[in-house]
């Protein structure tokens, strides 16, 4: 007891070893024993290969250590499907379509490099929701069970129809078109009750003899004079009048396409007559008479 006392009071005299724990601060790594065969093996390999290239020794490549955590992933990932019993397969036509996919890769490519990228068009945003509401109800309609309808005899009245359309808009374009005497149709339907409702029927007054002032001969001769003394003016005048007959060739062209019973029927309905006498142009009844004349002329001759 007295030497293991004696032992202990050295201590005394070393304030900084009494400090410390009495216990072994020396220990051995985990698994030190059991991996020590491998370091040592590890060395004395490194000792080799440093005998073995003396001057070049060992040299890491660019960025090792910036991608050895990817490398060492990739491996581990390799090793796992290698592991695997089904392996890499190769899809159906992979390689038939390697050279497209190839291409359409390096187009994509050449787009993302480029520097303007993809442009959205003007007021695009702003005109986003109205496209895809419209594009909405155009799905529906497709959609629909019952769609359109093409109404009966449609293919058939088609070009009639055109037509029709044509004529009117030629005549919504012409500048001076048809006009309206003033006040017409404010005293129209008095004038047709006038003319159909009020007009008494005429008295019988009998059976009409009719008798002939000239003899049939003689005014044939004087149906021909007048007929040349007409052909003639009308060829005189005719260098005078090529404008007015350039405007009226185009209203001409217009009636001629309407029916002869369509002018009738009209004329029947809207009896008129009085009134337009009353507001046309003593010029243009001359003309119309002339014309008239003509035609009967022609009548008697043939």
């Amino acid at each position: 007891m007295s030497e293991e006392r004696e032992n202990m009071e050295w201590l005394n005299e070393y304030p900084m070893l009494k400090q410390l724990s009495a216990v072994n601060a020396f220990k051995v790594p985990a698994n030190y024993f059991e991996e020590m065969e491998g370091r040592i093996m590890d060395e004395i390999k490194l000792a080799q290969l440093k005998q073995a290239y003396p001057q070049d020794g060992f040299v890491l490549p660019a960025n090792y250590f910036d991608e050895l955590t990817q490398n060492i992933n990739s491996r581990i990932g390799i090793d796992e499907v290698l592991n695997n019993g089904k392996g890499f397969t190769i899809p159906e036509g992979y390689f038939e379509q390697l050279t497209g996919n190839i291409e359409s890769r390096i187009a994509v490519d050449e787009l993302l490099n480029k520097s303007p990228g993809f442009t959205v068009p003007e007021n695009y945003f702003d005109q986003l929701t109205g496209d895809i509401e419209s594009r909405i109800a155009v799905d529906e309609l497709l959609n629909s069970e019952a769609g359109f309808n093409i109404p009966e005899g449609y293919f058939e009245q088609l070009t009639g129809n055109i037509e029709s359309r044509l004529a009117v808009e030629q005549f919504a374009d012409n500048e001076k078109g048809f006009i309206v005497p003033e006040a017409y149709f404010e005293g129209l339907e008095a004038r047709i009750i006038q003319n159909t409702i009020n007009v008494s029927a005429p008295a019988p007054t009998g059976t009409a003899i009719v008798r002939k002032l000239w003899t049939t001969t003689a005014f044939k001769y004087a149906s021909a004079a007048c007929f040349s003394l007409i052909v003639g003016a009308a060829v005189l005048t005719s260098e005078f009048n090529d404008t007015a007959i350039h405007n009226r060739s185009d209203l001409h062209k217009a009636l001629s396409k309407i029916s002869k019973s369509d002018m009738e029927n009209y004329l029947e309905l809207n009896g008129d007559a009085s009134t337009i006498m009353e507001n046309a142009d003593p010029n243009s009844l001359t003309a119309i008479s002339t014309a008239d004349a003509d035609d009967s002329t022609t009548d008697v001759l043939n």
